[in-house]
């Protein structure tokens, strides 16, 4: 039986028949739907099993699926009856065995793609997995039986390992069928089973992540069998560039799958998604890409309407889609806060309920907040001839797209995104799949619809649904936290952040999470870096600043941060506040955030801020209770506090912008009455000691007499002028405002601290006194009103104050301790023990009475138990250290005991780690190491010390206190011992600036100019301005100790001694006397010294203008030699040029006289030529002479030598430095009459002269030369032959030799 297939068509042949007769043809596209027909053909005729393998192909490959497995299933049951079975083996038992092989491998593939169906989609196939495991398991039995080893089993088996996700053993599987086709030798049979081992193997590294060699294989594949590679294979290919960024080579290879399949919806997909990364990556392409995705999206829809991945990407894309409606006729208008008026046609299809409505004003007006459509309504009647309907939102439209007028406002744009599509994608993806993959997407869809529409239980859902689904799907497990943490459900939220964070290290929102949760449940602080790099753009910015604020502000060494943590959630409530639909007053910063700020600045010494915040925290509160509309004190009939202190006016008070009615003056002196006749009743609006402004003057109510007259005194009368003409001025009064509340009670005594410590102590204790009026209860105010009163120098006063407290609570601790300190300051020390002691026995771990206990034995120990209260002062020290080690008052209180016993290194030491453990009050612990430094002679660590102290008071704010003041003169006391006259005095002056009052400085100041004017009469060699430095200081010293050995003052102050200034005054008169007489002989003795320093000077000058001179004159005589030597070299070269122009016009003359001479004349002249040389050796010369005067009858003259000479040779050197002697050249052109003597050297330059020489002919002839030797022998002729006659030499000037054996070496070399 033949079978073959040509042009398409396939012939089968009865196997009786020898030749092509009765056979049948058919072609592939008209194979009949009925497969049994085909069946009963090829039973008929005993067709081979590869012809019915080939039939059962073309059914498979035109998609007729079932006619495929029942074809083969056909002849596998033919094979069933023996008569059968045994002819097809007696025809060809190879052929037998190969042909059902192909049969079983056939069905058992399609038996492994229906177990694939039956997986992933169960309702396109009849029967279930188990069934079609069982067919699969069957077919490959058989097979193996037949055929032990074959490469389509092991390749059927890997692709079920593969949807049995075991990798391992499918990559044995396809590695074994590749190692196999390796080896083999046949080209064909690599092709049949190689193409599959490696699309296995690329599946297999894809699933594990390997793109890089899952691209290499299905490349490979490809190349090995091209036709059997399709579009899938390529699509695989392009997907894995797309997991390698590679997008420019995915895009090439879906083109290429696109063109091999048209239909292939999944390459369509792919392909869209390429658009979109490229628009990720590439901005300038970002609106074509995401055009051109969509387009691919739109069209596998098209090709495959039930794709699941294609209805998931039209459902995000519609998610992430505004449309813009059209109105062709009509337009929009909102009527209302909620309701919105739009034409009929133009909301049919996008103006449902659950979308979403954005309302633009105009072209450059920003759009609004998102608004969900609730309802939507149709208009009974038609507006000019257009239908409308009502649209019902659910948020608040803001006011600007309202109208002032109450009717409806037009607005140019309305933008719908139509959720509702995206609904019924992501619903139709869900049923046309059962890929986990792919209903996750669309689970995680429908959740972001829930989430736009604010169902947050339905979104949480649909999210949790998702990652059962896909447990590693980010962005689910990100929806799904963030509902968690708006329930404060935060420990699985915080669990679900941590997840995705795994994933997504670099993701800045999951950072801020999962730092936000941490803080909340675990009190952990974030790096402040980091917290400033991920909190900008996070959705709980705000939040997340202010907790990690909280956090940071119980750790002094963490203020700084802290401070930065409030203003920055500051900056985002009020941006917050600004950019918010409502007004931008509705919402503002809590009075508690600039509170915090306010305590905060105090901390790290910004007095000046602390101040400023505090009073916007009050006046915030008074925003808030107007914001109320209700005040609490007028319901209870109480009155505002009045309060009168000018410091406190724009924070508790203002005065009213208009007069509230017209005064003139009463015929009784501070009378006024109302002369306008207004309504106002001023006893009710008035009462005694109330100050109110009359013309621009502040009066105090002395009494008010009527409701229309009233009493006031002032300072200033009111001018007569002003009230002239019965016109009147006007009177304004105070309006308190409503911050001095219940609720702000806190606020108001940070800022009468504030206000303390700037000094303004009356209006503290203004605010202290309406502090305890509201609540008499109030103990901290009646200690501060101690405190002031102490300051101040009041102590019956202060004590006034403590008795009041302790009489609210008697056993209060604080209230006894500062009632022991005021009899201490009073010099009542034994009341002053018994207090400290009532609060030890009450509390031995008060650590405040242990520290005023230690305080008071070392401040008053003094006489023989000096060294015994010490003792006690430091156990009282260390006891309170030992309970706490960072209580830096007792650190400090152990240093000065040390120091006060003189253990310096101890008390240095103690200082030190006090110091370095940044432990509070550091001035006074730097202060006193200071001093201990001080005391040990370290000067230099002292002064650093005093000079950080002292800025470190400036940078608080308190550089106008004592203790800078203090710190100045310490550093002026360190100066003085080093002889630093000058530094002592401006350190000095620098106190004097901050306390000017101080008549300490003022004498130390004095003293300094006096010590400076003894140390300068104690050094003989001063100059006349260092005395008349110290005379000035001696002078001013003399003023200020003269003025204050005159001032009386309290014996208790331990300024200075009267007595030693009064000493110090007599001083200064002597030293002045004395240094006027030092200071006229430093002026003479200078003057003496300028005048020989003078002279000298001269002298040196007059020295230096004589050599400069010489060298003057020294240079210009060497100039003038150099310019005779060039002027003689320019001479000589003329000479010679005219020399040169001279020879040169004989030989032109005489040129064709010497075509005519005979060789013998040319010899003679050349032996006439040869000089003193030649007469020397006459006999040689005459035997030579007559031996060649046959060859020589055409002699040539001395001018035709002189012509071949120089035509054999470019130049002629005449002479150089380095040899006096001629050269042969020179003298064998002489002419005869000249005489070897100094006349040439005198016409051409010889070498001893200065001038130009001639270049060096070397360096002209190593080019050619050879032919001017051949001319110069020509020109000598026969006498040439002799060594002995002449040198021509090869054109260097050489001297000629002094001997016969020298020229023969000359001429050797020549040649």
């Amino acid at each position: 039986m033949d079978v073959s297939r040509m042009f398409g068509a396939t012939k089968i042949i009865s196997p009786d028949d020898t030749e092509e007769k009765d056979c049948v043809v058919f072609f592939p596209d008209e194979l009949p739907e009925d497969h049994r027909i085909l069946g009963d053909v090829l039973r008929g005729v005993f067709a081979p099993f590869k012809v019915w393998r080939i039939c059962a192909l073309e059914y498979h490959r035109q998609g007729f699926d079932a006619q495929f497995e029942q074809l083969l299933s056909e002849i596998v049951a033919a094979l069933d009856d023996p008569d059968i079975d045994k002819l097809y083996q007696e025809r060809d038992k190879e052929e037998y065995n190969e042909g059902i092989i192909d049969i079983y491998v056939a069905l058992a593939a399609k038996a492994l793609s229906n177990y694939s169906q039956a997986k992933h989609n169960p309702q396109s196939v009849p029967l279930g997995m188990l069934d079609y495991n069982k067919k699969l398991a069957e077919f490959l039995k058989f097979v193996d039986d037949k055929q032990r080893l074959n490469e389509y089993t092991w390749l059927i088996r890997g692709f079920f390992q593969i949807l049995q996700n075991d990798l391992k053993r499918a990559e044995d599987h396809f590695r074994y069928v590749h190692e196999r086709a390796l080896k083999s030798s046949a080209a064909v049979s690599k092709k049949k089973y190689l193409f599959g081992a490696l699309v296995g193997l690329g599946i297999v590294s894809y699933a594990a992540n390997k793109h890089d060699a899952a691209l290499s294989y299905f490349v490979k594949a490809v190349q090995a069998n091209p036709l059997a590679a399709g579009a899938s294979v390529r699509t695989a290919i392009a997907l894995c560039c797309f997991r390698l960024e590679q997008y420019d080579r995915a895009r090439q290879a879906l083109e290429k799958s696109i063109a091999v399949d048209p239909t292939n919806a999944g390459a369509l997909v792919l392909l869209s998604l390429v658009e979109q990364a490229t628009a990720k990556k590439d901005r300038a392409k970002r609106a074509t890409c995401h055009t051109q995705a969509f387009e691919y999206c739109s069209l596998a829809n098209a090709v495959d309407p039930g794709n699941p991945q294609t209805l998931n990407m039209l459902a995000n894309h519609h998610f992430h889609s505004w449309r813009t409606l059209e109105f062709n006729s009509g337009g929009c208008f909102v009527v209302d806060s909620h309701h919105l008026m739009l034409p009929a046609p133009a909301a049919q299809d996008l103006v449902v309920p659950k979308n979403l409505l954005r309302i633009q004003q105009g072209p450059s007006s920003p759009a609004s907040s998102t608004f969900i459509i609730s309802a939507v309504t149709p208009m009974p009647e038609e507006s000019d001839g257009v239908q409308y309907v009502t649209v019902e939102v659910i948020q608040r439209i803001p006011a600007r797209f309202l109208s002032a007028s109450g009717t409806p406002a037009p607005c140019a744009t309305l933008e719908v995104k139509d959720l509702a599509s995206v609904e019924r994608y992501a619903h139709q993806a869900m049923l046309r799949t059962p890929l986990p993959a792919v209903l996750a997407e669309s689970n995680y869809i429908l959740g972001k619809v829930a989430h736009s529409l604010r169902d947050a239980n339905l979104a949480f859902d649909f999210y949790w649904k998702a990652l059962k689904d896909a447990p590693d799907m980010t962005l689910a497990a990100f929806g799904a936290a963030g509902i968690l943490f708006a329930r404060k459900e935060y420990a699985t939220s915080l669990e679900l952040f941590e997840k995705v964070l795994l994933k997504n290290p670099e993701d800045k929102d999951t950072q801020a999470y999962v730092m936000f949760l941490k803080a909340t449940m675990h009190k952990e602080v974030a790096p402040f870096d980091k917290l400033r790099e991920i909190a900008p753009g996070f959705q709980h910015e705000g939040d997340l600043w202010l907790l990690q604020g909280q956090l940071r502000q119980h750790d002094p060494a963490q203020h700084k941060h802290a401070l930065k943590c409030f203003l920055n959630a500051k900056e985002c409530i009020e941006k917050k506040a600004s950019d918010g639909p409502g007004p931008a007053s509705a919402v503002g910063v809590s009075p508690a955030i600039l509170s915090n700020i306010a305590v905060l600045h105090h901390s790290l010494g910004n007095l000046s801020k602390a101040v400023e915040y505090s009073k916007l925290t009050l006046l915030a509160v008074h925003g808030e209770q107007l914001a109320k509309k209700k005040n609490d004190d007028e319901e209870n009939g109480q009155r505002e506090a009045v309060f009168r202190c000018s410091e406190l006016e724009g924070v508790f008070y203002d005065w009213s912008p208009d007069p509230v009615c017209l005064l003139r003056p009463g015929s009784e002196s501070n009378q006024f009455m109302i002369s306008d006749g207004s309504a106002v009743d001023l006893s009710a609006l008035l009462s005694v000691g109330d100050e109110v402004v009359i013309g621009g003057v502040k009066h105090s109510v002395q009494r008010v007499v009527s409701s229309s007259e009233l009493i006031c005194t002032s300072p200033v009368k009111v001018v007569a002028s002003l009230v002239g003409d019965g016109v009147g001025v006007g009177l304004r009064v105070k309006r308190p405002f409503k911050n001095f509340v219940d609720g702000s009670i806190t606020y108001c005594f940070n800022f009468a601290r504030l206000m303390e410590e700037e000094g303004h102590t009356k209006a503290a204790m203004e605010l202290y006194i309406e502090l305890l009026k509201k609540h008499p209860s109030f103990m901290e105010c009646y200690l501060r009103l101690s405190i002031i009163c102490c300051d101040l120098g009041k102590y019956e006063e202060a004590a006034v104050w403590l008795s009041r407290a302790l009489a609210v609570r008697d056993n209060e601790a604080e209230a006894t301790l500062c009632l022991g300190d005021l009899y201490s300051r009073s010099g009542n020390l034994e009341d002053a023990k018994k207090c400290y002691d009532k609060v030890c026995n009450e509390n031995r771990h008060d650590s405040k009475a242990m520290l005023a206990l230690g305080n008071f034995y070392f401040t008053h120990h003094s006489g023989a138990r000096a060294d015994q209260q010490l003792k006690e002062s430091y156990k009282f020290f260390y006891h309170v250290l030992n309970e706490n080690n960072s209580n830096a008052f007792a650190a400090n209180g152990l240093g000065m005991v040390c120091a006060k016993k003189g253990e310096l290194d101890i008390a240095r030491e103690t200082f030190a780690k006090a110091r370095e453990s940044n432990m509070a009050m550091g001035e006074d612990i730097c202060t006193n190491l200071a001093h201990v430094y001080l005391l040990q002679n370290r000067h230099v660590e002292a002064e650093r010390l005093y000079q950080a102290t002292a800025k470190s008071f400036a940078r608080s704010g308190r550089a106008f206190s004592e203790k800078p003041a203090y710190m100045n003169e310490c550093m002026a006391s360190i100066q003085l011992k080093d002889h630093r006259f000058v530094a002592a005095s401006r350190s000095v002056l620098r106190a004097l600036h901050l306390n000017p009052a101080n008549l300490r400085a003022w004498y130390n100041d004095a003293f300094i100019g006096r010590a400076h004017a003894a140390r300068v009469l104690k050094i003989d060699s001063t100059t006349a301005s260092e005395i008349e430095q110290a005379k000035q200081g001696a002078l001013i010293s003399k003023k200020v100790f003269k003025h204050l050995a005159t001032i009386q003052h309290a014996p208790n102050t331990r300024l200075y001694d009267r007595k030693f200034a009064h000493t110090n005054y007599t001083e200064c008169s002597s030293q002045l006397q004395d240094l006027q007489a030092r200071l006229k002989v430093a002026l003479a003795r200078e003057t003496a010294e300028e005048s020989q320093k003078r002279r000298r000077d001269e002298d040196h000058n007059a020295l230096l203008n004589s050599k400069s001179q010489q060298k003057q004159l020294e240079a210009q005589a060497a100039e003038n030699e150099k310019l005779a030597k060039q002027q003689l070299a320019e001479q000589k070269e003329r000479k010679l040029q005219e020399l040169r122009e001279k020879w040169t016009a004989n030989i032109i003359e005489k040129a064709p006289a010497r075509s005519k001479a005979s060789k013998g004349d040319a010899a003679a002249v050349a032996t006439e030529g040869g000089g003193k040389k030649r007469r020397r050796g006459q006999k040689h010369r005459d035997s030579d002479d007559s031996g060649d005067g046959a060859g020589r009858d055409d002699g040539e003259d001395e001018d035709e030598a002189l012509m071949r000479a120089l035509s054999g040779k470019s130049e002629i050197d005449f002479g150089s430095s380095e040899d006096d002697s001629e050269p042969a050249v020179r003298r064998e052109l002489r002419p005869r009459e000249a005489k070897p003597s100094s006349n040439l050297d005198d016409l051409f330059g010889d070498s001893d002269d200065d001038g130009p020489t001639a270049p060096a002919r070397g360096e002209e002839e190593e080019e050619d030369p050879a032919p001017s030797r051949k001319r110069l022998k020509r020109a000598s002729g026969a006498a040439n032959d002799s060594d002995d006659d002449m040198d021509f030499g090869d054109g260097d000037a050489q001297a000629a030799p002094s001997s016969t054996k020298q020229r023969r070496i000359a001429d050797d070399e020549s040649d």
